[in-house]
């Protein structure tokens, strides 16, 4: 499977918030906590279901009108960030 269609969903143990317009996330593993910018809090909600990163990729291109590559470049790094501080993880379909 490649990787851009492979789905991801929140991690069941991450706590988040929205406070004054910003979605703060916190890892009660590891006490990490993040801010989140304003396309990453647009992204988030997104991963309460499976979510690939092509469709969150046309998910982003449609409700901003951006542009198919960098909106791309972005969430790919957004979900390698995510995964690596294991906020998001891979579901099994």
């Amino acid at each position: 499977m490649e990787v851009a269609q492979q789905k991801f969903i929140q991690n069941c143990e991450v706590i988040h918030q929205e406070v004054e317009g910003e979605m703060i996330i916190l890892n009660p593993v590891n006490g990490e906590f993040f801010c989140l910018n304003c396309i990453a809090s647009c992204i988030w909600p997104l991963l309460e279901t499976a979510q690939s990163i092509d469709s969150v990729v046309g998910f982003i291109v449609e409700a901003l009108n951006a542009p198919v590559d960098e909106c791309t470049s972005d969430v790919t790094n957004f979900f390698r960030t995510m995964k690596s501080r294991d906020l998001i993880q891979p579901t099994l379909d």
